[in-house]
């Protein structure tokens, strides 16, 4: 029996298969992740402050953590560098 022809006919099914994960995989890598981040852990409540959005996690902008954007999602990544630099 030629066993290339199968060893060639499994790496074919398999390189299929991987080709088909990978992707999803991938996918839930980044929600994993998206997950993780500190603006979705502790959920800073959302406002307009003047003219930015403002993500406030506490009582004020003296005490708590803040971020600020033009956009909801600016603001939402400011905060999470906002966090990150703080916990240096």
């Amino acid at each position: 029996m030629d066993y290339q022809v199968l060893v060639d006919a499994l790496q074919y099914v398999f390189g299929q298969m991987i080709s088909e994960v990978t992707p999803t995989m991938e996918c839930i890598r980044e929600t994993a992740y998206t997950m993780q981040r500190p603006s979705m852990v502790l959920k800073p409540k959302l406002s307009m402050y003047e003219n930015q959005w403002r993500a406030l996690y506490g009582e004020n902008l003296q005490e708590g953590l803040v971020g600020f954007g033009d956009s909801p999602h600016m603001a939402m990544l400011d905060f999470d560098v906002q966090y990150y630099t703080r916990a240096k």
